[in-house]
Formats: C-alpha cells, structure tokens, sequence
C-alpha cells in the first residue's frame, strides 16, 4: 500500500506509527487533536488528481490541503504530518 492517511484525533502516536510501518510507505496523520470536520477531501482529491505520480506525492498533497483549508480553522488546528512508513525508526517527516 502507498498511502495510509487518518484523520482521527491522535492517530499519529509512535504506537501506530510502528504498527504500520511495514503496511504502507506512507503514513499520514495527525499526533494531537483534528478539526470536528475531518480532512479538506475537496482539496486533497484536486491535488492527488494533477498529482498521483508517488506516494510521496500523494501524502505532500494530503498535507498540503489540509495546512491551507485550515489555514483560519474556526477552531485551533494542531498538523497533519506525513511520514515515511519504511523509515519509522527515525525522524523523516516529508512535509513540516
């Protein structure tokens, strides 16, 4: 699997990191708490639709839609983050 992504509150801890780490190359979450609404999927489907050419690419996107929908969240918004699920041992976030 390329990609998983969640975005359910504090999906992003270490624990589920590791447990997936051989199940995708991709894994993107959130550590702490998301918006009531859930993830910008407009955005995300527009971007992986000009884009779908990686993994990578796919995860940036996801990332990327989600920082600019809540840019002015009608609530605090903490980050999405997307990791690389082979090189979970170590600190390789792919979009800060």
């Amino acid at each position: 699997m390329d990609v998983i992504y969640t975005d359910a509150c504090l999906m992003g801890g270490i624990e589920v990191a590791y447990q997936l780490k051989d199940v995708s190359d991709y894994l993107v979450f959130s550590p702490e708490l998301t918006p009531g609404p859930g993830g910008e999927y407009q955005g995300i489907i527009e971007r992986i639709n000009s884009d779908y050419s990686s993994g990578k690419a796919i995860s940036a996107a996801i990332v990327d839609a989600n920082d600019e929908f809540w840019v002015n969240p009608p609530e605090e918004w903490s980050s999405v983050k997307a990791w690389s699920g082979k090189k979970i041992k170590a600190d390789h976030s792919i979009r800060d």
